[in-house]
């Protein structure tokens, strides 16, 4: 009886656990078989994954270098209408297409030194026609006083004239000869510039000995000028002499547009910039520009854009280098020039100096 009592608890509770082993054996063995068949999807999506992917990928880059070999063929296309033939040949894959690219730059290679050779080219042919231009322009003027100073003295040998040379055909003589020497030293002056020797000098005196180079010539057309000066010097750091040249290069020139007599007005200004007590008023920093204004018919539209350029003028007589030795003289000073037809009627030429060391100037430091 007490066998029974003890024994049977033991052997229920040995079958409840088999039971409960078998069981949790079927669950591991039904986790095992669920792992192994995610795992078979996992692996089969992820190459079919990757093959869609891959196939997509591979499609795009087959598009792309399609497109690109189009592209580069179109170049080569245009490459053959401008400058001669240029083949290329391949299928369109990867290594065709480094082929094709590698010929392209070779042609572009080509290209770039067939346009330096024609730049060349065509730099010698304007340098050429420059030089007749030249060779023309000095030509016609020397020609008339040559051949004034050549019948003068055809006469003095001649021997009609007993005395020789009357005063007034030697003051011809000596005006076409100073007519020639103007015209060489023009020439001179656009080839060989002079070098550019700054120093400390007041503008508003450079502008003053300028008017008075050309006063009696103003006399005679009768012609008025007037000046527009700040209160006191302007010190800057110039070239005196090729300001003064400018200066009366750009007065002359107001002159020649005024044979019936008229108007000029000289302005040294400070456009665009607050006062400074150092300079006057009127004064500002950063440039000085002076303006030289005539009541003459103003600039014509034909040439206005092309004014400053080499042997373009307006005038009958004259190489046509004035403005651009102007524009030379300036540009070396670190300035601008420029010319324009004023609103009420007139020309207006106009140039700007820097005012960098001014202050140096002003103390006596330059």
């Amino acid at each position: 009886h007490l066998e029974g009592e003890v024994l049977a608890p033991c052997v229920e509770l040995r079958k409840y656990n088999t039971d409960q082993i078998e069981l949790a054996d079927q669950e591991n063995r039904t986790i095992i078989n669920t792992l192994q068949w995610g795992m078979f999807a996992v692996a089969l999506g992820g190459s079919l994954s990757g093959l869609v992917l891959g196939y997509a990928v591979t499609r795009s880059l087959n598009r792309s270098i399609y497109q690109l070999s189009v592209r580069i063929r179109d170049a080569a296309g245009r490459l053959s209408r401008e400058l001669g033939s240029v083949t290329l040949e391949g299928k369109g894959d990867l290594p065709d297409l480094h082929r094709q690219m590698r010929g392209i730059i070779e042609e572009i290679g080509r290209v770039v030194d067939q346009l330096e050779q024609r730049e060349r080219e065509v730099l010698r042919s304007e340098q050429l026609a420059a030089v007749g231009q030249v060779a023309a322009g000095v030509a016609h003027e020397l020609r008339n006083p040559l051949t004034a100073i050549k019948l003068l003295v055809q006469t003095g040998l001649e021997g009609t004239l007993a005395a020789g040379l009357p005063p007034e055909d030697l003051a011809v003589v000596e005006q076409e000869i100073q007519r020639i020497e103007h015209c060489l030293q023009t020439f001179l002056d656009f080839a060989r510039p002079p070098r550019c020797e700054r120093r400390c000098a007041d503008l508003v005196e450079v502008v003053r000995r300028a008017l008075t180079l050309v006063e009696g010539r103003a006399r005679l057309q009768k012609v008025v000028l007037a000046t527009v000066f700040p209160h006191g010097p302007v010190p800057l750091k110039i070239d005196p002499e090729q300001v003064r040249q400018v200066l009366v290069n750009l007065l002359l020139n107001a002159l020649d547009a005024l044979p019936q007599g008229g108007r000029v007005v000289v302005e040294v200004a400070y456009p665009g910039a607050p006062s400074h007590p150092q300079f006057g008023h009127h004064a500002a920093l950063g440039f000085v520009e002076v303006r030289v204004r005539d009541s003459g018919a103003g600039i014509l539209p034909t040439i206005r854009s092309r004014l400053f350029e080499p042997f373009v003028s307006s005038k009958d007589t004259g190489l046509g280098l004035g403005l651009s030795i102007c524009k030379r003289l300036i540009e070396a000073h670190g300035g601008t020039i420029r010319a324009e037809n004023a609103q009420e009627g007139g020309t207006v030429f106009a140039f700007r100096l820097p005012m960098e060391e001014a202050h140096a100037c002003a103390a006596g430091r330059g």
